[in-house]
């Protein structure tokens, strides 16, 4: 029987002792109280959940899993303890990446759950503090009683206020509106009032929610993965670098992924390719572009239209990477579908293949063949449209030209050959384009985003593609 090295081997492993079928119906009785509360912190971290963070599993917490599998996974099945532990990896990964922790910030008198904080130096005379919390903008400042309203209502016009505590010593408000999300603290001190205002795009609503949880903390315990849940992630990217390991690197950097033909066969990492090319994409008009991690892992140099690219950042779990080229020329930049890639949709892929055999920009046409990658990987999608070396890193579009993903891989088609006797045709794979979105964010970009739109001609998506894709060297 062959072996695919998968992410879900992972939590598999993980999961054994514990005795929980992975692939059975989510049951709330085999999490404790913390694990069931830091499940809907993720459910909440996606803007899912918008309940009490209390660890008590009802029907708003049942409901909120099932649309996470609906409306992110695109599966029409009931939830499993897979698809729980999806979000929990997702969670943790997000922690680690922000900084996520309880701290005791000025102003506030108890610990709340939030980002690293950096401390910015705009203020004025009445405010004591101001912090960059993610993308998210906190404000501590001193006022009097009689500013209290203002403070609720004038400060955060247009949200909606949704949930508040007013008593004679706290006041607090959380509202949400189709743009912002936003929630105001205040605390009586001796002749003044002091109030924290932590504000954020709606994108972040979701991380506001779970800060101002934090902060009425209703019960004693802390939003915070169980040991279980840290060795399930631990585990989680164990695996899944052994699946990026067994898929190589092309001379060109593009990824080939494989399969193991013998269980407990793994491929030893090569050594990082030193020069080759692959495709990027531009995600904002000062110049940022998105690639694959492996396109420039290695790089002495890194340049587009033999500009130097400087690496911003890079995601190797993920296999992301963000660049920017200041005086890069521009004539557009792409948008993202802001709802995933249905079964069977037409795709549509632009990229550098094979750069030095063939010239200028590819165009390859396709469908989604299954929504998730290798094994059931939540972070891909496989996709028909013919790719080649070189492709990695370019934008995969739908019919209206909208991103729902970036191209990552290639199945080796060789080693399936030698496995099974079998070829297989056009199995190819993207990161799909919310991981995208994500991981934009985690880095200070917030991606432009448009609803579904008219089909557009053949030959206009070519045009536009090749607006904002280029080669991307290394050297």
């Amino acid at each position: 029987m062959i072996s695919i090295i998968i992410l879900i081997t992972g939590i598999g492993n993980a999961w054994s002792a514990g005795k929980i079928d992975l692939a059975a119906p989510f049951r709330a009785s085999l999490y404790t109280r913390q694990e069931l509360m830091f499940i809907q912190a993720g459910l909440m971290m996606k803007r899912i959940y918008t309940k009490n963070l209390d660890g008590l599993w009802g029907p708003s917490s049942a409901e909120a899993l099932a649309r996470y599998v609906k409306e992110d996974l695109e599966e029409d099945t009931p939830p499993t303890n897979a698809d729980a532990m999806l979000v929990v990896v997702s969670a943790i990964l997000e922690f680690r990446k922000e900084g996520w922790e309880y701290r005791q910030l000025p102003g506030i008198d108890r610990n709340i759950l939030t980002p690293k904080p950096v401390e910015k130096e705009d203020k004025t005379d009445n405010v004591l503090e101001v912090y960059s919390i993610d993308q998210m903008t906190l404000i501590r400042f001193w006022h009097s009683k009689a500013a209290l309203k203002e403070v609720h209502f004038k400060r955060m016009p247009e949200l909606n206020p949704f949930a508040w505590t007013r008593n004679g010593r706290n006041w607090v408000t959380i509202g949400i509106s189709d743009e912002k999300a936003a929630f105001a603290y205040s605390i009586k001190g001796k002749g003044i009032w002091e109030s924290v205002t932590v504000t954020g795009d709606i994108d972040d609503a979701g991380k506001v929610l779970l800060i101002f949880e934090s902060l009425l903390k209703r019960f004693r315990l802390e939003v915070a993965p169980s040991e279980r849940f840290v060795a399930l992630a631990d585990d989680f990217l164990e695996e899944y670098e052994k699946e990026r390991v067994s898929e190589g690197e092309t001379p060109n950097g593009s990824q080939q992924a494989s399969v193991s033909p013998q269980d407990g066969d793994q491929s030893k990492p090569e050594k990082p390719q030193q020069s080759g090319s692959g495709t990027g994409f531009a995600v904002t008009s000062d110049g940022h572009l998105l690639t694959n991690a492996h396109v420039v892992d290695g790089c002495e140099r890194i340049s587009v239209d033999d500009l130097d690219a400087k690496l911003l950042a890079t995601e190797e779990n993920f296999d992301l990477a963000l660049l920017q080229v200041p005086d890069l020329d521009l004539k557009g930049v792409a948008v993202f579908a802001d709802t995933p890639a249905s079964l069977n949709s037409d795709i549509t892929t632009a990229g550098f293949p094979l750069a030095g055999l063939l010239g200028g920009l590819n165009i390859t046409r396709g469908t989604v063949a299954a929504r998730k990658g290798l094994g059931g990987s939540g972070i891909n999608m496989q996709i028909t449209a013919p790719l080649q070396p070189g492709n990695s890193g370019g934008p995969a579009v739908n019919s209206s030209g909208q991103v729902v993903g970036v191209v990552v891989a290639k199945l080796n088609a060789g080693a399936i050959a030698d496995a099974i006797g079998d070829i297989p045709q056009n199995v190819n794979f993207a990161i799909r384009g919310t991981i995208a979105q994500l991981f934009l964010h985690q880095n200070g970009i917030t991606p432009q985003r448009a609803g579904p739109g008219a089909p557009l001609r053949p030959e206009d998506l070519a045009s536009q593609l090749s607006a904002y894709t280029f080669l991307v060297k290394c050297n």
